[in-house]
């Protein structure tokens, strides 16, 4: 998949117009395709994973609270 986007960088003669960041975007997905089966990388991703869960559980609550608070006081 790497190579086909380089592929796909040098044919394109627009490159800058479309992508200006193309090179950037090439070394991420690289280091990450290399990176991504390693312990400390997962761990990092579960770690997200987890806390976007608990933000989401936690406004779910939230919300819930402040209607309920809604109905209760009138």
């Amino acid at each position: 998949m790497l190579q086909q986007l380089q592929e796909a960088a040098c044919n394109t003669a627009d490159v800058e117009k479309k992508e200006t960041c193309l090179g950037l975007n090439l070394v991420v997905q690289f280091l990450f395709q290399e990176l991504k089966d390693t312990q400390k990388v997962r761990r990092y991703l579960c770690h997200c994973c987890i806390l976007l869960k608990i933000c989401d559980l936690y406004f779910v609550y939230l919300m819930l609270f402040m209607f309920t608070f809604a109905f209760t006081i009138r």
